[in-house]
């Protein structure tokens, strides 16, 4: 079994992830500005689901946020480590 990886594909996914992860964490924000229109609804009742509804999303998609994020910085972790495994087996100019 061969194993191969490509630190720099890595290393260019990173912060492409990490932006990903960003721009999740800035939708949670605005599903949570969906509070703010709750009481138009005029019903007590449709103003606690949507608020509701609104929290609950905003937290599901924060935590997405996060673990994206994570990965992000693991792939730049990870494209680090190969790096240095194969600067240390390989020798240079092979």
């Amino acid at each position: 079994m061969r194993f191969e990886v490509e630190p720099q594909a890595l290393t260019g996914q990173a912060p492409v992830i990490s932006r990903q992860g960003g721009q999740l964490a800035e939708l949670a924000g605005e599903v949570r500005g969906l509070v703010g229109v709750a009481d138009v609804t005029g019903s007590p009742e449709a103003a606690a689901a949507v608020e509701r509804f609104a929290r609950i999303w905003s937290e599901c998609v924060l935590l997405m946020a996060d673990t994206v994020g994570a990965l992000g910085a693991a792939t730049g972790s990870a494209a680090a480590a190969y790096t240095a495994v194969d600067e240390g087996v390989i020798p240079a100019g092979r």
